[in-house]
């Protein structure tokens, strides 16, 4: 399963949280526009709506339209992920190492191997 979101009439897909910051990053960045008119965007985790990205890249489990800010998902600046798996909320994993990806099974390997810790 994939996550994807849709930006001014180009949608952007991506394997792990972290591919899909980049992305929405680099949109940003080309665009040269400010946080004042470069909008946060919705993304999908399969079909189903996951959350949103915010201007800075970061990754929230609550849509644009919510009020509350929610749990940051992932962050670009840090080493921290939530894992999202079956479309739950798993756990905060704080990584040793910055090799392992986003996805369920990389976040599975790198707790079995040890490099990650659920907090």
């Amino acid at each position: 399963m994939s996550y994807s979101f849709n930006l001014r009439g180009k949608t952007y897909t991506a394997a792990t949280l972290a591919e899909l910051s980049a992305l929405y990053c680099a949109a940003r960045d080309d665009s040269g526009e400010g946080q004042s008119t470069f909008p946060s965007v919705n993304f999908s985790l399969g079909r189903n709506l996951a959350g949103r990205i915010s201007y800075n890249g970061k990754i929230w489990d609550r849509t644009v339209k919510q009020r509350d800010s929610g749990t940051v998902l992932y962050d670009p600046y840090t080493v921290r992920i939530v894992v999202l798996a079956n479309k739950t909320f798993r756990g905060i994993l704080h990584f040793e190492e910055a090799k392992y990806d986003t996805s369920p099974e990389m976040a599975k390997e790198a707790i079995a191997s040890g490099v990650a810790r659920l907090a």
